[in-house]
């Protein structure tokens, strides 16, 4: 699930995960620090409260104040600062589904 470009708001994507009673079996989700409607870190925290084993993984590309603690302890799995290469969250992504 990619709630970037999944949905037009992250509230959407976190509805809809939601809906599905966070049966997203093997899926992670990648999303932004900043989009319209919620920041990456509230939404992490709404989807863990459906699914707490949600791995998540956040791209930001201002400076906002977020930081890789801060997602840690939001229970955020990756974190990158844009620009960041697709292979670098592809790598990601691998080291969460392979045992």
């Amino acid at each position: 699930m990619c709630a970037a470009e999944w949905r037009s708001t992250r509230q959407t994507a976190a509805d809809s995960f939601r809906n599905a009673g966070g049966n997203v079996v093997d899926q992670e989700v990648v999303t932004d620090q900043n989009m319209p409607g919620m920041q990456g870190v509230a939404l992490a925290a709404k989807l863990h409260a459906i699914r707490s084993d949600c791995p998540i993984i956040l791209c930001t590309g201002f400076s906002d104040g977020t930081t890789e603690r801060q997602a840690g302890e939001a229970g955020i799995v990756g974190f990158f600062l844009k620009p960041v290469e697709p292979t670098r969250i592809a790598e990601k992504i691998r080291t969460l589904t392979v045992p």
